[in-house]
């Protein structure tokens, strides 16, 4: 499997980069409610992306302690 995502360190970035924006006090109100709008966003989708790659990691521990996942329904969730 290739992953050609985005890693956590990149993801850091980005959520420093929202919360920032969101602090910016050379910032007109407009601005950063904007910034707070756009932060709530990247917020849901940095949980989900989270979320995901726990997923994976079980499923790695998983076959790690009991073999191969072929055939079981871990592996039809993960795909190849």
């Amino acid at each position: 499997m290739v992953y050609n995502g985005m890693n956590h360190m990149e993801l850091q970035k980005i959520l420093g980069d929202a919360i920032r924006g969101i602090i910016d006090e050379s910032k007109t109100e407009e601005e950063r409610e904007m910034a707070l709008e756009n932060g709530r966003a990247v917020n849901s989708i940095a949980k989900q992306m989270i979320n995901n790659g726990r997923f994976i990691l079980d499923a790695e521990k998983l076959q790690a302690t009991i073999g191969s996942l072929t055939r079981s329904k871990a592996h039809e969730l993960i795909g190849d």
